[in-house]
Protein backbone atom coordinates (compact mmCIF):
# COMPACT_ATOMS: atom_id res chain seq x y z
CA UNK A 1 0.00 0.00 0.00
CA UNK A 2 3.10 2.14 1.03
CA UNK A 3 5.04 1.78 -1.86
CA UNK A 4 1.72 2.16 -4.46
CA UNK A 5 1.03 5.49 -2.63
CA UNK A 6 4.87 6.47 -3.42
CA UNK A 7 4.44 5.81 -7.54
CA UNK A 8 1.06 7.81 -7.70
CA UNK A 9 2.47 10.86 -5.74
CA UNK A 10 5.68 10.64 -7.86
CA UNK A 11 3.20 10.43 -11.24
CA UNK A 12 1.30 13.42 -10.12
CA UNK A 13 4.24 15.60 -9.54
CA UNK A 14 5.64 14.32 -12.77
CA UNK A 15 1.94 15.28 -14.59
CA UNK A 16 2.52 18.57 -12.73
CA UNK A 17 5.90 19.39 -13.42
CA UNK A 18 4.57 18.86 -17.36
CA UNK A 19 1.35 21.09 -17.14
CA UNK A 20 3.85 24.00 -15.54
CA UNK A 21 6.33 23.46 -18.36
CA UNK A 22 3.48 23.33 -21.08
CA UNK A 23 1.81 26.00 -19.54
CA UNK A 24 5.09 27.84 -19.27
CA UNK A 25 5.53 27.27 -22.93
CA UNK A 26 2.35 28.29 -24.33
CA UNK A 27 2.69 31.61 -22.42
CA UNK A 28 6.23 32.01 -24.12
CA UNK A 29 4.39 31.71 -27.68
CA UNK A 30 1.89 33.79 -26.86
CA UNK A 31 4.31 36.49 -26.29
CA UNK A 32 6.28 36.07 -29.26
CA UNK A 33 2.96 36.17 -31.63
CA UNK A 34 1.96 39.20 -29.65
CA UNK A 35 5.57 40.79 -29.37
CA UNK A 36 4.83 43.46 -31.77
CA UNK A 37 1.92 46.28 -31.31
CA UNK A 38 0.35 48.29 -34.17
CA UNK A 39 -0.85 52.08 -33.13
CA UNK A 40 -4.66 52.12 -32.79
CA UNK A 41 -6.79 54.78 -33.07
CA UNK A 42 -8.87 54.20 -29.44
CA UNK A 43 -5.32 54.75 -28.11
CA UNK A 44 -5.39 58.31 -27.84
CA UNK A 45 -8.58 59.13 -26.12
CA UNK A 46 -7.27 56.48 -23.21
CA UNK A 47 -4.21 58.38 -22.93
CA UNK A 48 -6.46 61.57 -23.35
CA UNK A 49 -8.63 60.66 -20.61
CA UNK A 50 -6.20 59.79 -18.40
CA UNK A 51 -4.28 62.68 -19.02
CA UNK A 52 -7.04 65.09 -17.98
CA UNK A 53 -8.06 62.58 -14.36
CA UNK A 54 -4.49 63.29 -13.35
CA UNK A 55 -4.40 66.83 -14.51
CA UNK A 56 -7.91 67.11 -12.64
CA UNK A 57 -7.43 65.30 -9.99
CA UNK A 58 -10.60 64.11 -10.48
CA UNK A 59 -12.88 61.74 -13.37
CA UNK A 60 -14.31 63.86 -15.70
CA UNK A 61 -18.20 63.94 -15.20
CA UNK A 62 -19.10 65.76 -18.48
CA UNK A 63 -17.49 65.64 -21.85
CA UNK A 64 -15.54 69.04 -21.81
CA UNK A 65 -13.16 67.45 -24.13
CA UNK A 66 -15.47 67.96 -26.94
CA UNK A 67 -17.05 71.17 -28.41
CA UNK A 68 -20.19 69.82 -29.74
CA UNK A 69 -21.86 68.42 -26.12
CA UNK A 70 -19.11 69.52 -23.95
CA UNK A 71 -22.03 69.13 -20.91
CA UNK A 72 -23.30 65.62 -21.78
CA UNK A 73 -22.29 63.18 -19.22
CA UNK A 74 -19.51 60.88 -19.48
CA UNK A 75 -20.11 57.31 -18.64
CA UNK A 76 -16.13 56.03 -19.15
CA UNK A 77 -16.35 52.39 -17.52
CA UNK A 78 -12.82 52.20 -18.29
CA UNK A 79 -11.39 54.96 -16.60
CA UNK A 80 -9.52 52.57 -14.56
CA UNK A 81 -7.81 51.08 -17.40
CA UNK A 82 -7.19 54.78 -19.42
CA UNK A 83 -5.37 55.94 -16.19
CA UNK A 84 -3.11 52.84 -15.67
CA UNK A 85 -1.99 53.25 -19.30
CA UNK A 86 -1.22 56.55 -18.79
CA UNK A 87 0.53 56.56 -15.92
CA UNK A 88 2.23 53.89 -17.63
CA UNK A 89 3.05 55.60 -20.78
CA UNK A 90 3.86 58.84 -18.91
CA UNK A 91 6.45 57.11 -17.39
CA UNK A 92 7.72 55.01 -19.79
CA UNK A 93 6.25 55.84 -22.94
CA UNK A 94 5.48 52.91 -25.92
CA UNK A 95 6.90 50.69 -23.27
CA UNK A 96 4.90 50.99 -20.48
CA UNK A 97 1.52 50.40 -22.20
CA UNK A 98 2.98 47.47 -24.56
CA UNK A 99 4.16 45.92 -21.25
CA UNK A 100 0.63 46.39 -19.41
CA UNK A 101 -0.37 44.71 -22.93
CA UNK A 102 1.93 41.48 -22.17
CA UNK A 103 1.15 41.02 -18.55
CA UNK A 104 -2.54 40.89 -19.16
CA UNK A 105 -1.82 38.58 -21.73
CA UNK A 106 0.25 36.49 -19.24
CA UNK A 107 -2.48 36.15 -16.53
CA UNK A 108 -5.07 35.45 -19.57
CA UNK A 109 -2.78 32.73 -20.76
CA UNK A 110 -2.29 31.34 -17.03
CA UNK A 111 -6.05 31.66 -16.24
CA UNK A 112 -6.58 29.73 -19.80
CA UNK A 113 -4.14 26.73 -18.64
CA UNK A 114 -5.70 26.16 -15.16
CA UNK A 115 -8.98 26.03 -16.65
CA UNK A 116 -7.98 23.63 -19.00
CA UNK A 117 -5.58 21.45 -16.05
CA UNK A 118 -8.98 20.81 -14.71
CA UNK A 119 -10.45 18.66 -17.52
CA UNK A 120 -7.60 16.81 -18.17
CA UNK A 121 -4.15 15.70 -16.90
CA UNK A 122 -2.65 15.03 -19.96
CA UNK A 123 0.37 17.19 -21.12
CA UNK A 124 -0.33 16.07 -24.71
CA UNK A 125 -3.95 17.56 -24.34
CA UNK A 126 -2.93 20.73 -22.42
CA UNK A 127 0.28 21.13 -25.37
CA UNK A 128 -2.26 20.72 -28.14
CA UNK A 129 -5.18 23.22 -26.70
CA UNK A 130 -2.60 26.31 -24.83
CA UNK A 131 -0.61 26.17 -28.21
CA UNK A 132 -3.74 26.56 -30.00
CA UNK A 133 -5.08 28.99 -27.75
CA UNK A 134 -1.81 30.68 -27.94
CA UNK A 135 -1.71 30.83 -31.57
CA UNK A 136 -5.12 32.61 -31.80
CA UNK A 137 -4.28 35.37 -29.29
CA UNK A 138 -3.58 37.86 -31.28
CA UNK A 139 -7.09 38.30 -31.96
CA UNK A 140 -7.66 39.31 -28.63
CA UNK A 141 -4.06 40.95 -27.54
CA UNK A 142 -2.61 42.40 -31.17
CA UNK A 143 -3.62 46.38 -29.48
CA UNK A 144 -3.16 47.81 -26.40
CA UNK A 145 -7.14 49.03 -25.65
CA UNK A 146 -9.51 48.41 -22.50
CA UNK A 147 -10.86 44.87 -23.72
CA UNK A 148 -7.87 43.28 -22.62
CA UNK A 149 -8.82 43.88 -18.69
CA UNK A 150 -11.71 41.46 -19.56
CA UNK A 151 -9.78 39.08 -22.04
CA UNK A 152 -7.56 38.51 -18.48
CA UNK A 153 -10.34 38.52 -15.94
CA UNK A 154 -13.01 36.54 -17.86
CA UNK A 155 -10.64 33.28 -17.19
CA UNK A 156 -10.66 33.67 -13.57
CA UNK A 157 -14.63 33.35 -13.91
CA UNK A 158 -14.46 30.53 -15.62
CA UNK A 159 -12.14 28.91 -13.72
CA UNK A 160 -13.90 29.61 -10.35
CA UNK A 161 -16.93 28.08 -12.47
CA UNK A 162 -14.94 25.10 -13.43
CA UNK A 163 -13.61 24.72 -9.58
CA UNK A 164 -17.46 24.79 -8.43
CA UNK A 165 -16.07 24.90 -4.84
CA UNK A 166 -17.59 27.76 -2.50
CA UNK A 167 -14.38 29.43 -1.98
CA UNK A 168 -13.61 29.55 -5.67
CA UNK A 169 -16.92 30.97 -6.67
CA UNK A 170 -16.74 33.56 -3.93
CA UNK A 171 -13.69 34.69 -4.89
CA UNK A 172 -15.60 35.89 -8.11
CA UNK A 173 -16.88 38.93 -5.95
CA UNK A 174 -13.50 40.97 -5.46
CA UNK A 175 -13.07 40.13 -9.60
CA UNK A 176 -15.60 42.32 -10.21
CA UNK A 177 -15.24 44.68 -7.98
CA UNK A 178 -12.08 45.21 -9.73
CA UNK A 179 -13.31 44.86 -13.23
CA UNK A 180 -16.05 46.83 -13.16
CA UNK A 181 -13.64 49.62 -12.69
CA UNK A 182 -11.46 48.34 -16.33
CA UNK A 183 -13.67 47.28 -19.22
CA UNK A 184 -17.61 47.41 -19.83
CA UNK A 185 -16.92 43.40 -20.32
CA UNK A 186 -17.69 43.24 -16.90
CA UNK A 187 -21.62 42.65 -18.09
CA UNK A 188 -20.37 39.73 -20.28
CA UNK A 189 -18.45 38.48 -17.34
CA UNK A 190 -21.78 38.50 -15.14
CA UNK A 191 -23.91 36.73 -17.59
CA UNK A 192 -21.16 33.99 -17.91
CA UNK A 193 -20.80 33.81 -14.32
CA UNK A 194 -24.59 33.17 -14.10
CA UNK A 195 -25.18 31.09 -16.52
CA UNK A 196 -22.11 28.79 -15.22
CA UNK A 197 -23.37 28.80 -11.94
CA UNK A 198 -27.06 27.84 -13.68
CA UNK A 199 -25.16 25.01 -15.17
CA UNK A 200 -23.33 23.54 -11.92
CA UNK A 201 -26.57 23.36 -10.37
CA UNK A 202 -28.01 21.45 -13.19
CA UNK A 203 -25.06 19.13 -13.34
CA UNK A 204 -25.00 18.78 -9.44
CA UNK A 205 -28.70 17.12 -9.94
CA UNK A 206 -27.70 15.30 -12.67
CA UNK A 207 -23.91 14.12 -11.94
CA UNK A 208 -23.51 15.10 -8.85
CA UNK A 209 -20.06 13.23 -8.64
CA UNK A 210 -18.73 16.01 -11.62
CA UNK A 211 -19.95 18.73 -9.32
CA UNK A 212 -18.58 17.69 -5.12
CA UNK A 213 -18.89 20.24 -3.01
CA UNK A 214 -20.46 22.67 -4.81
CA UNK A 215 -23.15 25.04 -2.85
CA UNK A 216 -27.04 24.89 -3.30
CA UNK A 217 -29.01 26.68 -5.37
CA UNK A 218 -29.54 29.55 -3.25
CA UNK A 219 -25.46 30.33 -2.44
CA UNK A 220 -24.83 29.86 -6.13
CA UNK A 221 -27.82 33.07 -6.61
CA UNK A 222 -26.33 34.89 -4.33
CA UNK A 223 -22.91 34.53 -5.67
CA UNK A 224 -24.01 36.30 -8.56
CA UNK A 225 -26.23 38.86 -7.07
CA UNK A 226 -23.17 39.77 -4.35
CA UNK A 227 -21.07 39.83 -7.63
CA UNK A 228 -23.22 42.47 -9.54
CA UNK A 229 -23.95 44.65 -6.07
CA UNK A 230 -19.76 44.26 -6.12
CA UNK A 231 -19.82 45.99 -9.67
CA UNK A 232 -20.83 49.07 -7.66
CA UNK A 233 -17.52 49.40 -6.06
CA UNK A 234 -16.78 52.64 -8.88
CA UNK A 235 -16.64 56.22 -8.95
CA UNK A 236 -19.94 56.18 -10.54
CA UNK A 237 -21.97 53.85 -8.08
CA UNK A 238 -25.07 51.26 -9.60
CA UNK A 239 -25.23 53.83 -12.12
CA UNK A 240 -22.51 52.01 -14.24
CA UNK A 241 -24.53 48.97 -14.68
CA UNK A 242 -27.14 50.66 -16.48
CA UNK A 243 -25.46 52.97 -18.48
CA UNK A 244 -22.50 50.38 -19.93
CA UNK A 245 -25.59 48.29 -20.75
CA UNK A 246 -27.11 51.17 -22.19
CA UNK A 247 -23.60 51.85 -24.36
CA UNK A 248 -23.50 48.13 -25.65
CA UNK A 249 -27.31 47.90 -26.75
CA UNK A 250 -27.15 51.84 -28.37
CA UNK A 251 -28.24 51.15 -32.19
CA UNK A 252 -25.57 53.56 -33.10
CA UNK A 253 -23.51 50.25 -32.38
CA UNK A 254 -24.18 49.51 -35.97
CA UNK A 255 -21.24 52.22 -36.98
CA UNK A 256 -18.67 49.93 -35.64
CA UNK A 257 -17.53 46.99 -37.63
CA UNK A 258 -17.13 45.31 -34.82
CA UNK A 259 -20.41 45.15 -33.10
CA UNK A 260 -21.98 43.76 -36.29
CA UNK A 261 -23.05 40.06 -36.65
CA UNK A 262 -20.43 37.73 -37.93
CA UNK A 263 -19.45 36.66 -41.44
CA UNK A 264 -20.21 39.99 -43.08
CA UNK A 265 -18.81 39.88 -46.94
CA UNK A 266 -17.25 42.79 -48.54
CA UNK A 267 -15.51 44.45 -45.22
CA UNK A 268 -11.82 44.45 -44.34
CA UNK A 269 -12.60 42.11 -41.54
CA UNK A 270 -13.98 39.53 -43.68
CA UNK A 271 -10.84 36.78 -43.82
CA UNK A 272 -10.28 37.19 -40.47
CA UNK A 273 -14.25 37.04 -39.69
CA UNK A 274 -14.34 33.56 -41.84
CA UNK A 275 -11.53 31.84 -40.41
CA UNK A 276 -12.78 32.28 -36.84
CA UNK A 277 -16.08 31.44 -37.47
CA UNK A 278 -15.15 28.19 -39.08
CA UNK A 279 -12.71 27.60 -35.66
CA UNK A 280 -15.88 28.29 -33.37
CA UNK A 281 -18.01 25.64 -35.36
CA UNK A 282 -14.62 23.33 -35.83
CA UNK A 283 -14.43 23.56 -31.87
CA UNK A 284 -18.27 23.03 -31.61
CA UNK A 285 -18.76 20.00 -33.77
CA UNK A 286 -15.80 18.67 -32.15
CA UNK A 287 -17.66 18.96 -28.55
CA UNK A 288 -20.92 17.61 -29.85
CA UNK A 289 -19.15 14.49 -30.92
CA UNK A 290 -16.81 13.91 -27.77
CA UNK A 291 -18.28 16.01 -24.41
CA UNK A 292 -19.53 13.98 -22.15
CA UNK A 293 -23.28 14.80 -21.78
CA UNK A 294 -23.25 15.05 -18.52
CA UNK A 295 -20.38 18.26 -18.25
CA UNK A 296 -22.89 20.48 -18.38
CA UNK A 297 -20.91 23.47 -17.66
CA UNK A 298 -18.82 22.75 -20.58
CA UNK A 299 -21.73 22.91 -22.49
CA UNK A 300 -22.49 25.97 -21.40
CA UNK A 301 -19.47 27.48 -22.35
CA UNK A 302 -19.76 25.90 -25.85
CA UNK A 303 -23.42 27.43 -26.16
CA UNK A 304 -22.38 30.84 -25.11
CA UNK A 305 -18.71 30.91 -27.00
CA UNK A 306 -21.17 29.97 -30.22
CA UNK A 307 -24.14 32.14 -29.58
CA UNK A 308 -21.56 35.29 -28.46
CA UNK A 309 -19.47 34.56 -32.01
CA UNK A 310 -22.27 34.59 -34.10
CA UNK A 311 -23.76 38.22 -32.56
CA UNK A 312 -20.83 40.23 -33.13
CA UNK A 313 -17.28 40.16 -34.74
CA UNK A 314 -15.83 41.46 -31.16
CA UNK A 315 -16.94 38.53 -29.32
CA UNK A 316 -14.81 35.87 -31.95
CA UNK A 317 -12.17 37.48 -28.90
CA UNK A 318 -13.82 35.57 -26.09
CA UNK A 319 -13.92 32.37 -28.06
CA UNK A 320 -11.21 30.90 -26.98
CA UNK A 321 -11.05 31.42 -23.70
CA UNK A 322 -14.66 29.81 -23.32
CA UNK A 323 -14.34 26.52 -25.99
CA UNK A 324 -10.58 26.24 -24.69
CA UNK A 325 -11.84 23.63 -21.77
CA UNK A 326 -14.66 21.84 -23.28
CA UNK A 327 -12.26 21.42 -26.48
CA UNK A 328 -9.45 19.90 -24.28
CA UNK A 329 -12.00 17.51 -22.69
CA UNK A 330 -12.81 16.66 -26.30
CA UNK A 331 -9.03 15.81 -26.67
CA UNK A 332 -8.74 13.65 -23.91
CA UNK A 333 -11.14 11.46 -24.79
CA UNK A 334 -9.99 11.05 -28.18
CA UNK A 335 -6.31 10.62 -26.47
CA UNK A 336 -8.15 7.69 -24.50
CA UNK A 337 -9.40 6.32 -27.39
CA UNK A 338 -6.40 5.90 -29.32
CA UNK A 339 -4.92 3.91 -26.55
CA UNK A 340 -1.28 3.07 -25.94
CA UNK A 341 -0.03 4.49 -29.12
CA UNK A 342 -0.41 8.53 -28.19
CA UNK A 343 0.03 7.80 -24.47
CA UNK A 344 3.95 7.27 -25.09
CA UNK A 345 4.20 10.85 -26.17
CA UNK A 346 3.27 11.68 -23.30
CA UNK A 347 7.04 11.99 -21.52
CA UNK A 348 8.30 13.58 -24.72
CA UNK A 349 5.24 16.99 -24.52
CA UNK A 350 7.67 19.11 -22.31
CA UNK A 351 10.46 18.27 -24.96
CA UNK A 352 8.52 19.58 -27.63
CA UNK A 353 7.33 22.55 -25.91
CA UNK A 354 10.42 23.69 -24.86
CA UNK A 355 11.62 23.21 -28.26
CA UNK A 356 9.16 25.55 -29.08
CA UNK A 357 9.01 27.97 -26.68
CA UNK A 358 13.51 28.72 -26.53
CA UNK A 359 13.76 29.65 -29.96
CA UNK A 360 10.49 31.87 -29.31
CA UNK A 361 12.03 33.54 -25.83
CA UNK A 362 15.50 33.99 -27.99
CA UNK A 363 13.57 36.08 -30.61
CA UNK A 364 11.62 38.34 -28.46
CA UNK A 365 14.65 39.20 -26.56
CA UNK A 366 16.79 39.97 -29.22
CA UNK A 367 13.85 42.09 -30.66
CA UNK A 368 12.99 43.44 -27.26
CA UNK A 369 13.92 46.98 -27.93
CA UNK A 370 11.71 46.95 -31.54
CA UNK A 371 8.93 45.35 -29.48
CA UNK A 372 8.78 48.14 -27.07
CA UNK A 373 8.13 50.61 -29.51
CA UNK A 374 4.51 51.02 -32.05
CA UNK A 375 3.90 49.10 -35.41
CA UNK A 376 2.77 51.16 -37.99
CA UNK A 377 0.12 49.83 -40.14
CA UNK A 378 -1.60 49.99 -43.23
CA UNK A 379 -4.44 51.78 -42.31
CA UNK A 380 -4.79 55.49 -42.95
CA UNK A 381 -3.99 57.63 -39.96
CA UNK A 382 -3.80 61.43 -39.55
CA UNK A 383 -0.53 61.36 -38.09
CA UNK A 384 0.99 63.82 -40.51
CA UNK A 385 -1.85 66.26 -40.31
CA UNK A 386 -2.02 66.76 -36.79
CA UNK A 387 2.12 66.92 -36.63
CA UNK A 388 0.78 70.05 -39.23
CA UNK A 389 -1.46 71.59 -36.72
CA UNK A 390 1.15 71.73 -34.10
CA UNK A 391 3.79 72.29 -35.93
CA UNK A 392 1.92 75.88 -36.88
CA UNK A 393 -0.37 75.99 -33.98
CA UNK A 394 -3.25 75.69 -36.22
CA UNK A 395 -5.83 75.16 -32.77
CA UNK A 396 -9.37 75.56 -32.75
CA UNK A 397 -12.87 73.68 -32.52
CA UNK A 398 -12.10 70.90 -35.01
CA UNK A 399 -14.55 69.00 -36.76
CA UNK A 400 -12.95 65.67 -37.02
CA UNK A 401 -13.63 62.01 -39.20
CA UNK A 402 -15.16 60.08 -36.51
CA UNK A 403 -11.79 57.48 -36.23
CA UNK A 404 -9.87 60.56 -36.07
CA UNK A 405 -11.33 61.95 -32.64
CA UNK A 406 -8.88 59.66 -30.52
CA UNK A 407 -5.53 60.29 -31.81
CA UNK A 408 -6.81 64.50 -31.89
CA UNK A 409 -7.56 64.40 -28.40
CA UNK A 410 -3.85 63.02 -27.59
CA UNK A 411 -1.63 64.54 -29.94
CA UNK A 412 -3.51 68.34 -29.68
CA UNK A 413 -5.17 68.51 -26.55
CA UNK A 414 -5.36 72.61 -27.24
CA UNK A 415 -8.25 71.87 -29.78
CA UNK A 416 -11.30 70.01 -28.67
CA UNK A 417 -12.92 67.59 -30.74
CA UNK A 418 -16.72 67.07 -33.22
CA UNK A 419 -16.61 62.87 -31.62
CA UNK A 420 -14.17 60.51 -31.09
CA UNK A 421 -14.17 56.67 -30.27
CA UNK A 422 -15.54 57.25 -26.66
CA UNK A 423 -18.83 56.67 -28.84
CA UNK A 424 -21.96 56.80 -26.38
CA UNK A 425 -20.06 56.81 -23.19
CA UNK A 426 -19.32 60.45 -23.90
CA UNK A 427 -21.92 62.11 -26.74
CA UNK A 428 -25.38 61.37 -27.50
CA UNK A 429 -26.69 58.70 -30.23
CA UNK A 430 -27.27 61.71 -32.36
CA UNK A 431 -24.34 63.08 -32.44
CA UNK A 432 -22.14 60.10 -33.03
CA UNK A 433 -24.47 59.83 -36.21
CA UNK A 434 -23.85 63.34 -37.00
CA UNK A 435 -20.46 63.01 -36.98
CA UNK A 436 -19.89 59.38 -38.70
CA UNK A 437 -22.24 60.51 -41.38
CA UNK A 438 -20.06 64.05 -42.15
CA UNK A 439 -17.36 62.12 -44.17
CA UNK A 440 -19.64 60.92 -46.52
CA UNK A 441 -22.16 63.64 -46.53
CA UNK A 442 -23.58 64.84 -49.79
CA UNK A 443 -25.78 67.47 -48.95
CA UNK A 444 -24.12 70.90 -47.32
CA UNK A 445 -22.09 70.74 -44.79
CA UNK A 446 -22.23 74.43 -43.27
CA UNK A 447 -25.57 74.55 -41.41
CA UNK A 448 -24.06 71.92 -39.20
CA UNK A 449 -20.71 73.24 -39.17
CA UNK A 450 -21.94 76.94 -38.29
CA UNK A 451 -24.28 75.35 -35.43
CA UNK A 452 -21.04 74.08 -33.67
CA UNK A 453 -18.90 77.07 -34.64
CA UNK A 454 -16.51 74.53 -35.91
CA UNK A 455 -13.51 76.33 -36.87
CA UNK A 456 -11.27 73.73 -38.62
CA UNK A 457 -12.43 70.15 -40.49
CA UNK A 458 -10.17 67.43 -40.61
CA UNK A 459 -11.64 64.64 -42.68
CA UNK A 460 -10.49 62.19 -45.12
CA UNK A 461 -9.48 62.72 -48.49
CA UNK A 462 -12.34 61.72 -50.11
CA UNK A 463 -15.27 63.10 -48.20
CA UNK A 464 -17.87 65.02 -50.43
CA UNK A 465 -17.63 67.45 -47.41
CA UNK A 466 -14.15 68.88 -47.73
CA UNK A 467 -15.10 70.64 -50.77
CA UNK A 468 -18.60 71.67 -50.00
CA UNK A 469 -16.91 73.44 -47.28
CA UNK A 470 -14.18 75.02 -49.34
CA UNK A 471 -16.59 76.05 -52.08
CA UNK A 472 -18.60 77.85 -49.54
CA UNK A 473 -15.85 80.27 -49.13
CA UNK A 474 -15.63 80.08 -45.20
CA UNK A 475 -13.21 77.26 -45.30
CA UNK A 476 -9.87 77.08 -46.80
CA UNK A 477 -7.95 73.77 -47.75
CA UNK A 478 -4.07 74.08 -45.68
CA UNK A 479 -3.03 70.62 -45.87
CA UNK A 480 -3.94 67.49 -47.63
CA UNK A 481 -2.38 63.63 -47.87
CA UNK A 482 -3.28 60.96 -48.75
CA UNK A 483 -5.00 59.85 -45.07
CA UNK A 484 -6.54 63.10 -44.15
CA UNK A 485 -7.13 67.09 -45.24
CA UNK A 486 -7.43 69.93 -43.36
CA UNK A 487 -9.30 73.09 -43.72
CA UNK A 488 -9.70 76.18 -41.88
CA UNK A 489 -11.86 79.18 -41.58
CA UNK A 490 -9.38 80.94 -39.49
CA UNK A 491 -7.34 83.67 -42.02
CA UNK A 492 -4.15 83.06 -39.70
CA UNK A 493 -3.86 79.78 -40.74
CA UNK A 494 -4.07 80.68 -44.39
CA UNK A 495 -0.29 80.72 -44.63
CA UNK A 496 2.84 78.67 -45.88
CA UNK A 497 3.41 75.79 -43.56
CA UNK A 498 6.25 73.93 -41.69
CA UNK A 499 5.76 70.11 -42.76
CA UNK A 500 6.82 66.84 -41.00
CA UNK A 501 9.29 64.77 -41.99
CA UNK A 502 8.22 62.57 -44.93
CA UNK A 503 6.22 59.25 -43.92
CA UNK A 504 6.03 60.65 -40.04
CA UNK A 505 3.68 57.87 -38.74
CA UNK A 506 1.48 57.82 -35.75
CA UNK A 507 3.97 55.94 -33.80
CA UNK A 508 5.50 58.81 -33.38
CA UNK A 509 2.74 60.42 -31.59
CA UNK A 510 2.54 57.65 -29.01
CA UNK A 511 6.34 56.16 -28.43
CA UNK A 512 7.61 58.86 -25.85
CA UNK A 513 6.00 59.87 -23.10
CA UNK A 514 4.68 62.94 -24.48
CA UNK A 515 3.89 63.55 -28.14
CA UNK A 516 7.01 65.02 -29.86
CA UNK A 517 7.58 68.90 -29.89
CA UNK A 518 7.73 69.37 -33.50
Amino acid sequence: MHAWSAHEASSLVTSKARGVLVAGGAVVFALFVNAFTPVNFDLGWMLAFGRDTVAHGALARTNALSFTEPRHPVALYEWGACLAAYLLHARWGAAGVIALKWSLLVVAMLGVAACVRRVTASALVQFVTLFGVASVSWISFELVRAQLATYALLPLVVLAALRGDRRSLWSCVPIFALWTNLHGGFLAGLAVLAALCGALWLERRVAPEQAPGAPGALELAGVVVASLAACALNPEGPRIVTDTFRCATDPTNAFNLEWLPLLRTGTPHATFELVGGVLVAASAVLAFALLPWRRVRLWALVAIAVATSLSANRHLRIAPILLAPAVALAFERARARAGAALARLESLVPVVAAAVALPCAALFAANFAAETRFVETDLPTPAAALAVIRMNGLFGRTWNAFNFGGMLLWAVPESPVSCDGRHVMAYSPRMVTACVLMSSMTDDPMPMLEHFKAELLLLEPQSPALARAEASGKFRRIYCDRAACLLSSKPEHWKPLRLPPERFGAAALFDEPLPPAL
